[in-house]
């Protein structure tokens, strides 16, 4: 369908090239490095310890928001999400994939539930600019009531265009700072990622994998991420619409045009089948 296209380009700021990098037995030393310097572990005990999960919304559009990664090291799961673009509501539909995963850790015993220990930390990759965010921050979620949503859940931002003003400014960074802010390095300053990976075999290593993405020696079959990508544009649209029935209609004509399943159409936009058919 579309995967040729999404392939080629070795964005690793798009679900396709992020995933990879995240979820390919190749590049686990690349992730244990940021893990081991976010939690303050040993980089070897995480390598052999990290395990993969896959959690998953279901029954309403947040499913077609899937997680990006999700990696659970003693009791500690991480949540990582890239996030290409601000949209309306991120970091609350963020919160919300967060809070469902951590009911998840609960166990109903008897009608009752009963909490297995665990911790979730929420990684915020965010790819776009923002000035009035840190670089770096750590904090916990709270309600519309302003109340902490829970004391097991845990965010963490970076934001990597700040990372790399402190990079270019000679401010130190962590390593799990320069390692994330290789995503964005290796979409928007390529010309310079070869200086910036240099002296590190981790980093260089990842870099070869980027390569032979963007080359297409890789060959992956990601078009439920391409769907993903999709649903997110389309979220994005509806929410530049701010629920005017007319411009929902439009999204919705458009996007019939270009071959969306009906399903899909109507999960993104709220209009029923019938409605869709009708345009």
């Amino acid at each position: 369908m579309h995967t040729a296209q999404y392939l080629v380009s070795g964005d690793l700021t798009k679900d396709v090239g992020f995933k990879f990098f995240f979820k390919d037995p190749s590049l686990k030393s690349y992730v244990a490095t940021i893990i081991s310097d976010m939690l303050h572990l040993d980089f070897s005990y995480v390598r052999e310890n990290m395990k993969y999960l896959d959690i998953e919304l279901a029954k309403n559009i947040q499913s077609l928001i899937r997680s990006d990664c999700i990696i659970e090291i003693d009791n500690t799961i991480l949540i990582f999400e890239m996030n290409k673009y601000m949209y309306k509501d991120l970091v609350e539909l963020k919160l919300r994939y967060a809070s469902h995963v951590f009911d998840k850790m609960f166990l109903k015993v008897k009608k009752k539930y009963r909490y297995n220990g665990k911790k979730i930390i929420l990684v915020m990759i965010n790819a776009f600019s923002d000035s009035k965010k840190e670089a770096t921050s750590t904090y916990k979620p709270i309600n519309e009531y302003e109340r902490k949503l829970t004391e097991y859940l845990e965010v963490k931002e970076y934001n990597l265009a700040n990372i790399r003003e402190n990079w270019y400014n000679k401010f130190t960074i962590s390593k799990c700072e320069k390692y994330l802010l290789y995503l964005l390095m290796s979409r928007e300053h390529i010309e310079e990622v070869a200086e910036f990976v240099k002296g590190d075999d981790i980093l260089s290593e990842a870099e070869k994998n980027r390569i032979n993405l963007m080359n297409g020696k890789i060959c992956l079959d990601y078009d439920v991420e391409i769907e993903n990508e999709i649903v997110k544009q389309g979220l994005m649209e509806v929410g530049r619409a701010e629920g005017r029935k007319e411009e929902k209609n439009e999204i919705a004509s458009n996007m019939k045009k270009n071959g969306i399943a009906l399903d899909l159409i109507s999960k993104i936009t709220g209009l029923t089948k019938s409605q869709i058919n009708l345009l």
